[in-house]
């Protein structure tokens, strides 16, 4: 879906483990100019240690290129009501697994963004093309999160 982006992709995945010694979408921001956000967690908001570590790598080379990488802080969201207190208090993170692209499309999927789903998993993914109205709502979502995850930078 990468190849049709115009302008922006954002992506969100709780497992991001990108290989190579040039991450894809490195290339695509300094090749295409295209705008690339990447939401994922971080040692705060995630138990899964191997995974963190296989990323945090590629992220001079990504921010580098100008990717926007982005990860959760492990606090719970601030627009949330919890009938529990305790609830708030637990460790926080994203699961969600998907992308925007540009202004028309969506994907909400079981990919995340890691060798394991690319080629051992059977995933699925629904993508939704020329859909407006619902790619916006899907963004404000993922907005949502992007606003309380921290921003690196190289």
């Amino acid at each position: 879906m990468s190849a049709t982006a115009k302008k922006q992709i954002i992506i969100e995945s709780p497992y991001t483990v990108l290989t190579g010694s040039k991450p894809i979408f490195a290339s695509i921001v300094e090749k295409q100019k295209i705008d690339v956000q990447i939401l994922t967690n971080s040692l705060l908001s995630t138990d899964q240690i191997s995974t963190v570590a296989a990323f945090l790598p590629t992220v001079e080379a990504l921010t580098s290129s100008g990717v926007r990488v982005f990860i959760a802080d492990g606090t719970s969201p601030k627009w949330q009501k919890f009938l529990n207190p305790a609830v708030a208090q637990t460790k926080w993170g994203t699961h969600a697994k998907g992308a925007v692209i540009d202004d028309d499309t969506f994907e909400i999927s079981t990919f995340n963004m890691d060798p394991r789903s690319q080629n051992l998993n059977s995933e699925m993914a629904f993508v939704c093309r020329g859909n407006k109205e619902l790619t916006a709502a899907v963004r404000e979502d993922m907005m949502k999160r992007q606003k309380q995850m921290v921003e690196l930078d190289k």
